[in-house]
């Protein structure tokens, strides 16, 4: 409107043959009618203007009492002698149109006045063309979001019945199993859980990608949170010629955090140093950091992490060393990080190929960053540190 010197502008949606006004602007364009116009579809074919409009792509209007393409009446209602209608298309498609008015002057609008509108139409249909595909991404995005959720409830219910056959069979309740049958269902096990838990790991990033982790504060020692850890370490996890220590300062020192995450955060970290680490040893230490904090290390003598690598590990799908020989699909450390910005802390690593790696875990041991801890950004929660081994 202040670029044309009109007294009205206007912005008609189109929906399925039908044309619907959606905005205007202005003292012109009698705005007291404003909801009238509102509450009307203006058909395809109702007036020579609409095919016209399709045809050309700009209407003008110099005159409305010297011209058929809008019947006089209806313009007179709108206070428009004159106006500039632009179509906004995607390809055969319309989309849009806006329409430029003046209240008072008749007569026809400069070239200029036509490329402006022109220009302002081409850039209106950039906008609405990604209007329109972000909001298909973030409907294909809720259906694949249910789709997971739903595939992994109905994954989860099968593995939790094979788990509890195996271990009948296993206990042999139902009768004398011999070894080497028993070492078959101790494969068999041990692969159901490993199913589980990337099943688990898939619901939980689909979840933090929905925007809604649920988490579930509670009050725990720094004691009893690493020997509920210690005893939940799987013996199928250790190797021979790799020792696995806890070390604990400030053991009965409270920490206010959700048990269940952070669970998930030591032992992907764990995990992820056993199964790089071919001899030489893991060590779990938990100590008081400065600042209110708590600080849990997890550090290996294994292969090391890459250079090239250090910086995308934290991401989806991304695993270090050689993924032809370890298991997982590359989740482990992406929901480390996510977990830990949610509990309001931040994850350090240092690594050096060939020497090992070193995982720090930095989080506050109060209840003052719970309301923070949601709006962290997940990027801010990872730092690189240089190598310090």
């Amino acid at each position: 409107r202040d670029l044309l010197r009109c007294d009205g502008a206007a912005v008609y949606r189109h929906d399925d043959g039908r044309w619907r006004l959606t905005a205007t602007v202005g003292s012109g364009l009698h705005i007291e009618n404003v909801p009238e116009f509102r509450a009307m579809d203006f058909d395809d074919r109702a007036f020579p203007f609409f095919r016209e409009l399709r045809r050309s792509g700009l209407v003008e209007i110099a005159d409305r009492d010297a011209q058929d393409f809008v019947p006089a009446g209806l313009l007179k209602r709108s206070d428009v002698s004159s106006s500039l209608t632009v179509l906004l298309a995607r390809g055969a498609d319309p989309l849009a149109i806006i329409v430029v008015a003046h209240s008072d002057r008749s007569g026809a609008f400069s070239a200029r006045e036509r490329r402006v509108l022109s220009g302002l139409a081409q850039l209106g249909v950039v906008a609405l063309t990604n209007a329109y595909l972000a909001e298909q991404l973030r409907g294909a995005n809720r259906v694949k979001s249910e789709f997971v959720a739903a595939m992994s409830h109905e994954l989860r219910t099968p593995l939790n019945a094979i788990l509890g056959y195996a271990d009948i069979l296993r206990d042999q309740t139902l009768g004398p199993v011999q070894p080497a049958q028993l070492e078959a269902l101790d494969r068999l096990h041990d692969r159901a859980l490993d199913l589980l838990q990337m099943v688990q790991a898939t619901l939980d990033l689909n979840r933090l990608e929905a925007g809604v982790p649920t988490l579930d504060w509670a009050e725990v020692t720094v004691g009893s949170f690493v020997e509920s850890m210690r005893v939940q370490i799987p013996s199928r996890w250790m190797k021979p010629g790799v020792d696995l220590a806890f070390e604990v300062e400030g053991a009965e020192r409270r920490l206010w955090t959700d048990t269940g995450k952070l669970h998930t955060v030591v032992r992907n970290l764990v995990h992820n140093a056993l199964k790089f680490t071919i001899q030489g040893s893991v060590r779990i230490s938990v100590r008081p950091g400065g600042n209110d904090t708590v600080i849990i290390e997890v550090r290996d003598t294994g292969c090391g992490i890459p250079p090239e690598q250090i910086g995308e590990i934290f991401e989806m799908f991304v695993q270090g060393g050689n993924t032809h020989t370890h298991d997982g699909v590359g989740l482990g450390l992406h929901l480390c990080r996510r977990f830990v910005t949610l509990l309001g802390g931040q994850i350090e690593v240092d690594s050096q190929t060939g020497k090992g790696s070193l995982f720090r875990v930095r989080l506050p041991v109060g209840a003052r960053l719970v309301a923070d801890a949601a709006t962290t950004p997940a990027g801010d929660a990872t730092v690189v540190v240089p190598v310090r081994l």
